[in-house]
Formats: structure tokens, sequence, C-alpha cells
């Protein structure tokens, strides 16, 4: 059946002129789909702007036509390279090999800044640090284009602030650091318009605190600190009401922590920085529903800050720098283990993104001697074992990154080997 399927498609694609997709196709692509035990849906759409001008010119049936073809090729290279589910916390990644391309440069360099993907493919990139000043700018990477553009400056500058995408298609930035101290301010992005509105203000100013976008779509602020303060209080945005609502408070004060969403929709609230700068390894867990918050088991090791927490595709949560070796949370269970050491070992300050194949990108960050790498290592949910990638073109520590829509891992920004800010961006990719 897989001669059969490629014969069909070598037929279809070489014909002269507009071709009708035969039946049998279908039925080949469907037939080898079965053949494997588990596939992931990974086409949601079909962007015009990601075709040729050529094809766009052609009319809707024969666009319709070339979709359903190159649907069709996508289908089988994702079924082919897709995991075999052996189990609940069992991956086969794709062995293509990875590496680094740019992706241009921001309008201006910055570090400690947010970037969120947007519904639409495109990125927003907003405030952020240059040397000791905060920034006001923010501006628009279109994956489609490789173009950066500059949009609507944010109405207060900010950094170390954060960025959460509503369910209606704005960014909310909140919070962060000004010449003044911490922020209370927030701000809405519409990328409809490219504007900025202002939001309700927070209970308390907040910065280097984290943020978590509910299941019911309203928006989980944590912790931070408020001066030389760190936070024990949480409060939640809903985006209808344009409204705060604290929640009770906290068990631990901290700033810093690192802030999961997880599968049965509870928030799990990991280290952080405690009200006397000492480094924790408590954790709890926050209901949506009652909000209410509850302790669950610490980690192995203390972690002040610079580290991430990254929700696994089996549910589990990855905790990775800050300190000593990744961690493992399981929520059904609510216990901790440790994986294998990673490559670079340091208290952090690298991104760490999902890739579509199941396993963690992390990039960057800094070592021992508390510099910037370019290091770039995987991890596998399989083995729990990390592996070396490409390095970076550029190292960098305190960037951002987001997971574009064809897969790739856009990492920008950030502080270089030398201080300085950067303005640079590369994304990470298996294509050849």
């Amino acid at each position: 059946m897989t001669a059969t399927l490629d014969r069909l498609l070598a037929d279809v694609l070489h014909a002269d002129g507009p071709q009708e997709v035969p039946n049998a196709i279908v039925e080949a692509a469907l037939v080898r789909a079965r053949s494997v035990n588990q596939r992931r849906p990974f086409l949601t759409s079909l962007d015009r702007r990601a075709w040729p001008a050529p094809v766009l010119s052609l009319g809707n049936r024969t666009i319709a036509r070339f979709a359903m073809m190159a649907a069709l090729v996508l289908l089988t290279l994702a079924v082919i390279g897709a995991a075999v589910s052996l189990g609940s916390r069992v991956f086969r990644p794709s062995t293509a090999p990875f590496s680094w391309s740019t992706a241009g440069s921001m309008a201006e360099a910055r570090f400690q800044h947010s970037a969120t993907l947007l519904a639409d493919g495109r990125v927003l990139v907003a405030g952020g640090g240059r040397g000791d000043s905060p920034l006001r700018t923010a501006e628009i990477y279109d994956p489609f284009t490789g173009q950066w553009t500059p949009t609507a400056n944010l109405l207060d500058a900010r950094t170390f602030h954060t960025a959460t995408l509503l369910p209606d298609g704005r960014v909310l930035v909140v919070g962060g650091i000004n010449p003044n101290g911490s922020m209370a301010s927030a701000e809405l992005y519409d990328p409809a318009t490219s504007t900025w509105s202002r939001a309700s203000g927070l209970t308390t100013s907040r910065a280097q605190h984290s943020a978590v976008l509910l299941s019911d779509g309203r928006a989980l602020l944590i912790g931070g600190s408020a001066g030389e303060v760190a936070a024990p209080s949480a409060e939640v945005y809903d985006p209808t009401a344009n409204t705060w609502t604290r929640t009770e408070l906290m068990n631990q004060w901290r700033a810093s922590a690192a802030a999961t969403l997880l599968s049965n929709g509870e928030v799990l609230v990991a280290g952080g920085f405690t009200v006397d700068n000492a480094s924790s390894a408590s954790c709890e867990l926050f209901d949506p529903v009652l909000g209410t918050w509850t302790s669950t088991s610490s980690m192995a090791l203390s972690r002040p800050d610079g580290h991430t927490a990254t929700l696994l595709m089996d549910g589990r949560v990855l905790v990775a720098g800050g300190t000593g070796a990744p961690e493992l949370y399981d929520s059904p269970t609510g216990t901790w283990s440790t994986t294998g050491p990673m490559l670079l070992v340091g208290p952090g300050g690298h991104t760490a993104s999902l890739l579509p194949d199941g396993r963690i990108l992390v990039a960057g960050g800094v070592g021992i001697d508390m510099t910037a790498k370019p290091t770039t290592q995987l991890f596998d949910p399989a083995t729990e074992r990390w592996s070396a990638s490409t390095p970076l073109d550029e190292a960098r520590q305190g960037a951002a990154a987001v997971v574009l829509g064809d897969g790739r891992a856009l990492v920008l920004g950030g502080i270089g080997t030398v201080g300085n800010a950067l303005s640079s961006a590369e994304a990470y990719s298996t294509a050849p």
C-alpha cells in the first residue's frame, strides 16, 4: 500500500494542468494511517499566506486540490514519523537532524521581554530592558514572510512583566518594573487594530510574578515582588468583566516561581525566592473552581529563579534550571522524581519549548561562570535523558521563545556573552 500511495501521488503531482484528487489516494492514505498505533493531529489549517502567488491565482477549486494533495503528503510524512505510543509515557521522536536558521532581527535589542504567539500565527514582542531602561516599544514577527514590523508602543514602559493570550485573541500585559519600581498597571493589545488599551489595574503592584491562562478563559497572576517584598497573594482577571479578584493567600511568599496549568485544570507553582530572599523548594496547587491553594510535595532541590516548568504531552511537568538536576512532577500522585543530568549546569536563564514530537528543547542560559551560553539540549520523556543538539548561532540568556504554528521554535533577544542586549532571533527546525 505504501508503493500504491507513492505512485498515485506522483501521478497527480506530475500531471499537466489541474487534476482531481482520486479517491484511491484518500483510501491509500487512510490505510497507511491505520497501520500505526497512534496519530497526532498536525494540520489544523491552511493559511493562504503560506501558498505561493501562482497557486493563489488559479482559483478556489484548484487551490482546494493543491491543498488536499499537500495535506495528504504531509499526513503521510507525519504518520511515518509520528510517535508510536507504547504506553502513556513513551514517545518515539523524529530522528531528523535539527538546525538553527536566522529569523531576522528585531528593531530594538531587548531582554526580559515577552513574546506571545497570536491566534493568526504571528508573534507579538513587547517591552523588556535595554541597559538600565525598560522599553515601551513592541513589534510583530510574521513567520510567513520572516519579517519584523513595529507596532503601537505599550502605554507604559515595562520589563519583568507577563503577557497572556486571552481566548478572544487579545494579549494581556501585566505588571513589571519601570524606573519607579514594581507596577500595578495592565494593558490589552488588540491584533485586529494593532492598538493598546488600558485594562483594570491590579490589586497590588507585581514584578517577576507568574501568569497562567486558566481553562475557563480567566488569567491567574501569582506572587511576584512589590519593592523588596515577595507577595503571598494571587489574583484572577476576568476579561469579560475587566476585573481583578483576589484569591485566598498562598501558602508561601514567593517571586520568580514557575507556574504551569495541569491537565486537570489546576495550577502548579514551584520554587521561587521568598520574602527573605531565601531559595524555595516548596510547591503548591491552585484550584480555580474553589479559588483555594493547597500544598503539594516539595522538589528535592530549591530553585530561586531562572528555572522553567513545562507541561509534557503525558501530563507530567518538567522543571529545569535554578539549580541541580531537573525534576518531574507527576500530578496524579503529587510526587517528584529526578531526571538524568542536563549537559549545561547553571542557574538557568534558558528557554524551554515543547516540540511537536513531545521532546523539550532547552536553549541558551548561563553556565556556572554566569556567562551566556549557546548550548542547546533536548529532553526525551521516553528515556528521561538529555542529549546535545545543534548550538545556537548566538549565545544568549534571558531570551524569550515561542513555538510557531509550523512547529519551529523561535528564540529571540536576550543578553549576549558580554552583557549586551540582543536584537537577533533564530528558529529551530527539523526541516531539511
